[in-house]
């Protein structure tokens, strides 16, 4: 076990009294000035530049220019400078990023998403960063961030149940520790305590948020990728980027918590001591890459476990074969690493130098290739011969997206802990191209290949057989079965991987949505406002779709999810301009109270946002969340404005009422209106959509007595249908010369939708 070094700073004051330390020091407010400028036998601290911050392509990297960077001549992590932040901790002072790098350059950065560093329920409250070294002694660079414990907000409600104390009144500093030619940043926590007596935090809880960013699940040793959390350390992994280890300074990882992207685990707890000062090693960052195998291996060299090499390549019929996982797992199946083959087939792979190893190589649309490798160090695997199916999709002679699937009889499949990306049922591929054209590379053998595009076409079905070194073709001729002629298709609830619960990337996402007949997907994150118009354009189905911006509020269970619908992205604010429903201290106001804020506050104030936007209440029936709908649709206490400008202070209501085959609609007092025509659509849907089920709800919004009506069938993934609440701004409000709101009208114009 580590030691926890502590120093007494006790001045005596007669025999009862005695003065205890004050906050702790600033290093110096720049750092190095040119921080990426290590050599071998150096590390650098200062802070970095936009033109030295390398593009990620998710866009989801939330460092910004004049952060502080720690760098060595490997490895390299960017922490945030002090203000506002963006993600669920609100306080800057963490780490936003990291890379490996190559000459003075910062290399294939990891899709990061956010680290929480806890000290009980609690965390630093950062009033300002600095670099204590700067690394020009030739010794470690050291980063500060220094403040007071506070709860972290938003999980607030979830965790004080199990620390009692919230340390508010103990000083704390977060220093990153770079040493020369290092490939892992040390965590080291600082406290200043003025209680006159011992405080005991029973257990140390690490955890981090987004994780599904880079892979399926979080890799631990032995284990695999799992998120029930066990062991030395757990790894977040990208196949062809920098990947990175976290591993406690003390104990192991146990006691695991992984709920909706947060995954988390206990380590021991500690003592911070009575009137004095404290330090103690919280953790280990191990930088590698790329993939498993390179952070694997940087974490066995951190940690002192020995490792031997094997190489090998892996064709198909005598030529390379790229882009193959290569997995090895040991004699008694303990999974220990996997890579990807480079263009020339080949492979490294690092395992315990005891290890008997046995090597699987897999690829979607392959049959999977093995080797025996036991104590050895070299290998190859040929995998089976494959053909391919074309697909063609058009309607009138013309592309269109749309969804492809290929189904098996017994697709390969690998077992979960070897974090292949899952795929549901007899699926081999479930693919969307925009263009309507893909070609699937497959084994030889029997498929069935299903062609759609949402509900209002026909779906085509196709039986295939594969045939070595053929392609196989399959057009299909889509069937516009449903007119929906002034009707768009929109979904009002979608997740990317900017959400904490999602992996989806955001670019299939919109292919999927185009695929499936969605002409209004509009963006959904917890906690961040976004929107899909760049993911649109990128993909160039503008004639199929527009984006708008929205956002769901998250609450974290304490009063309910909210759809807030439409909002403008402001890159400029934190978490692009995000509604609040907390308020927390700042570092400029570092005594400011904490408050989980009501559901009218926060409803007045999206309300009176420029956007005059509506919020849709998610999920209503979905547990803890029931007490919502009778809170938040009603108006907090002026009365609205109906259609017809009479005044109403009722609830609005939205309700559809289905009599066998006749139609009955129940319109609210300010002008929302249901209809069971799209209803009916929905069920269509649902018995014609192959790939999942999908929960669709029907609403047709009037802004005013001269505006289109729009209907919108919200296709959220649901296992079963569930309604929605949705309430809205009164139609006088909504359609005020000082809204920006875009409005959504049934033939979009200058660019219509594609029908």
């Amino acid at each position: 076990m580590r030691r926890l070094f502590v120093c007494f700073a006790l001045v005596a004051c007669g025999d009862d009294a005695r003065t205890c330390p004050g906050p702790f020091g600033d290093g110096d407010p720049n750092g190095h000035p040119d921080p990426l400028g290590a050599t071998a036998g150096e590390a650098r601290a200062g802070r970095i530049h936009a033109a030295d911050l390398p593009a990620v392509a998710s866009g989801l990297i939330t460092w910004h220019d004049g952060d502080f960077v720690l760098a060595n001549d490997k490895v390299a992590l960017v922490i945030e400078d002090a203000g506002d932040s963006d993600l669920y901790d609100p306080w800057g002072g963490r780490p936003v990023g990291l890379a490996r790098v190559e000459g003075g350059k910062l290399v294939e950065p990891n899709n990061f998403g956010e680290l929480f560093i806890l000290t009980g329920r609690s965390t630093v409250v950062t009033e300002a960063v600095s670099v204590v070294q700067d690394g020009s002694d030739g010794g470690p660079a050291i980063v500060r961030a220094r403040g007071k414990l506070h709860p972290l907000p938003f999980i607030e409600n979830l965790v004080s149940v199990l620390y009692n104390d919230k340390y508010t009144n103990i000083e704390a500093t977060i220093d990153y520790v770079l040493a020369p030619g290092a490939e892992h940043v040390d965590v080291v926590m600082h406290y200043s305590s003025p209680r006159p007596d011992p405080t005991h935090v029973p257990s140390t809880l690490h955890a981090v948020m987004y994780t599904k960013r880079t892979s399926p699940s979080a890799f631990q040793p032995g284990a695999g990728f799992d998120e029930q959390l066990s062991g030395p350390y757990l790894a977040l992994v990208q196949d062809d980027a920098t990947s990175w280890a976290y591993t406690p300074g003390e104990g192991m990882l146990q006691s695991s918590l992984a709920a909706s992207g947060f995954l988390g685990a206990f380590s021991t707890g500690f003592d911070i001591p009575a009137c004095g000062t404290s330090e103690r090693l919280h953790a280990k960052l191990i930088i590698g890459g790329p993939g498993l195998d390179g952070v694997q291996a940087a974490a066995a060299r951190t940690l002192g476990t020995e490792q031997r090499v094997i190489t090998g390549i892996v064709t198909r019929g005598g030529v390379p074969a790229p882009g193959v996982h290569v997995h090895a797992v040991d004699g008694g199946m303990a999974y220990l690493t996997r890579t990807t083959t480079n263009a020339a087939g080949e492979f490294t792979l690092h395992v315990p130098t005891t290890a008997n190893v046995h090597l699987d190589a897999f690829k979607p649309g392959d049959a999977p290739g093995s080797a025996e490798v036991g104590a050895g160090s070299t290998a190859m695997i040929d995998l089976p011969a494959q053909g391919a199916i074309h697909v063609a999709a058009t309607e009138n002679g013309q592309p269109v997206p749309v969804r492809v699937q290929v189904l098996a009889q017994n697709p390969p499949r690998m077992p979960d802990k070897y974090g292949e990306k899952p795929i549901a049922g007899s699926r081999v591929y479930v693919e969307f191209p925009v263009t309507g054209d893909i070609t699937l590379p497959l084994a030889p053998g029997a498929y069935e290949v299903i062609v759609s595009r949402g509900y209002e076409y026909e779906i085509v079905r196709q039986n295939v057989t594969v045939t070595a070194g053929q392609t196989a073709q399959v057009d299909a001729l889509l069937d516009h079965v449903v007119d929906t002629t002034g009707i768009l298709c929109g979904d009002f609830h979608i997740h990317t991987w900017r959400s904490n619960d999602s992996g989806d990337e955001s670019l299939r996402k919109v292919a999927q949505s185009v695929g499936d007949g969605l002409e209004l997907p509009v963006r959904s994150d917890h906690e961040f406002v976004a929107d899909f118009k760049s993911e649109i354009a990128q993909l160039g189905v503008e004639p199929f779709a527009a984006g708008f911006g929205s956002i769901e509020l998250t609450s974290m269970e304490i009063w309910g999810h909210m759809g807030v619908f439409p909002l403008n992205p402001d890159p400029t604010q934190p978490n692009g301009g995000a509604p609040k429903w907390q308020s927390w201290p700042t570092n400029t106001q570092p005594d400011a109270p904490f408050e989980t804020l009501a559901p009218p506050v926060v409803f007045d104030q999206v309300r009176a946002r420029s956007e005059s936007p509506l919020v849709i209440i998610n999920h209503p029936r979905g547990g803890r969340t029931t007490s919502t709908t009778s809170v938040s649709i009603r108006r907090p206490a002026s009365p609205t404005r109906s259609a017809t400008g009479t005044q109403s202070s009722r609830s609005s209501r939205c309700s559809t009422i289905r009599d066998g085959s006749r139609t009955r609609r129940a319109t609210s007092p300010t002008g929302l209106v249901c209809s069971a025509r799209a209803a009916r659509c929905s069920r269509s849907a649902r018995r014609t959509r192959t790939a999942s089920r999908r929960h669709r709800s029907a609403i047709r919004a009037r802004a005013s007595s001269s505006a289109p009506t729009i209907h919108a069938r919200s296709t959220r993934p649901r296992s079963r249908t569930r309604s929605a609440t949705v309430t809205r701004r009164s139609a006088a409000a909504s359609t005020s010369p000082r809204s920006s709101a875009p409005r959504v009208r049934a033939t979009p114009s200058p660019a219509p939708v594609r029908r």
